[in-house]
């Protein structure tokens, strides 16, 4: 092995608690309201194995934008769910040049109130790929290269905030 990179990451992600025996409390749904979130969509639910999260979202309707996004994610809660977590999200858009897939990676922040209640705040680096290329702009229902000034777009970044709603399963 070249690099010990790939093993310590290996050995810190399986060796927590996502693979011993469930704490009461620890299991649960999630349903989840937003703007803009690259993680928990306009609309969203999610099972919460914690400290793993997996959720179905729904991005936008295609009445509001130019195209719909539905998805799937999942995220790693470091601290339980309250804290912070990174996630992943694959995101498939019907835009007005055909279908795209947008993979979005990041980090956020969530805080739970009155037990249930929690608020997040999320920042993801979004990837469209579509046509056999990769693109870094999206708007309005069109992938690019470049942003709306015509400059090159080489990171862009995807920023959303939101409310949810934490049902205890066990």
């Amino acid at each position: 092995m070249k690099s010990p990179l790939f093993a310590i990451i290996f050995l810190l992600l399986f060796s927590t608690a996502a693979f011993s025996e469930l704490n009461v409390g620890d299991v649960g749904l999630e349903a989840d309201l937003g703007y803009s979130s690259p993680n928990k969509g306009l609309l969203g639910a999610r099972i919460s194995p914690l400290p793993w999260s997996f959720g179905v979202i729904w991005g936008s309707p295609s009445f509001y934008a130019d195209y719909a996004d539905l998805g799937l994610a999942y995220s790693y809660h470091l601290t339980g769910r309250t804290g912070f977590y990174v996630f992943q999200s694959h995101h498939y858009l019907n835009s007005k040049v055909g279908n795209i897939w947008e993979i979005n990676t990041g980090g956020g922040y969530q805080d739970i109130w009155l037990k249930h209640l929690l608020g997040y705040v999320e920042l993801g680096i979004p990837l469209y790929i579509g046509g056999y290329q990769v693109f870094r702009h999206y708007r309005g229902g069109i992938p690019s290269n470049r942003n709306s000034s015509g400059d090159l777009a080489l990171v862009e970044f995807r920023a959303g905030f939101g409310i949810g709603y934490w049902f205890d399963l066990f």
